[in-house]
């Protein structure tokens, strides 16, 4: 019976060096704004994705953002394998940060590494507040509320206004979206902020807008 303690000892020794192993290895979870402090080291991160690209060697790039409105960060997931994912989507990714020219990337050599959860619904922001810190909501699905301004309606854009008057913000839509629209109407529209560098100014890009009382 003494003999087989030795080959025993080893067994257990080789679980404990496989489960030792196995958390030096597992991915850290953090959040995108602290992807400079573990280049090169295998991380997992969540966030909201805001633009899709698929490259001509079948790689897709997803940009994502944090999905709390602080700290503001960003970064890019580079996917040697395309996923079946929408812009919207809450991603959990796990790869290897790496610094691609002058922004942040995390690697994923598999695409089963991406796990999609549902679209984030857009949260309720007054104009006042986006007014005063829009980069918090960049990129993000938000719902804002205003007055049409007739003036500026056209088949594809209308300016939204606040109840003060003080604020206001030009709102890009399908025209079958705003076939009802006019002076003074009080809406609700759905989108994200998005910057115009040509015109170093912030606009709303609304994907469906509606009447309020």
């Amino acid at each position: 019976m003494k003999k087989g303690y030795p080959a025993f000892i080893v067994s257990i020794a080789g679980v404990t060096v496989l489960y030792l192993l196995s958390i030096v290895i597992q991915p850290i979870p953090i959040s995108l704004d602290k992807l400079p402090a573990f280049e090169g080291k295998q991380v997992e991160v969540t966030g909201i994705v805001t633009d899709i690209v698929l490259t001509t060697y079948n790689h897709q790039i997803i940009s994502i953002r944090n999905i709390q409105t602080e700290p503001v960060a960003n970064a890019i997931i580079f996917s040697e394998e395309p996923v079946d994912v929408d812009v919207d989507d809450v991603v959990t990714v796990q790869g290897k940060v790496q610094r691609y020219g002058k922004r942040w990337e995390i690697v994923v050599k598999d695409g089963s590494n991406i796990e999609i959860s549902a679209p984030v619904a857009p949260s309720r922001v007054p104009l006042w507040r986006l007014s005063q810190d829009p980069e918090q909501y960049k990129n993000l699905p938000v719902s804002i509320t205003g007055r049409v301004k007739s003036d500026t309606l056209s088949d594809a854009a209308f300016t939204l206004y606040d109840e003060t008057r003080k604020y206001r913000i030009t709102v890009l839509a399908s025209p079958s979206a705003l076939l009802d629209a006019e002076e003074g109407d009080r809406v609700l529209a759905n989108g994200r902020l998005l910057y115009d560098s040509t015109r170093f100014s912030y606009y709303f890009l609304a994907d469906k807008v509606m009447k309020v009382d």
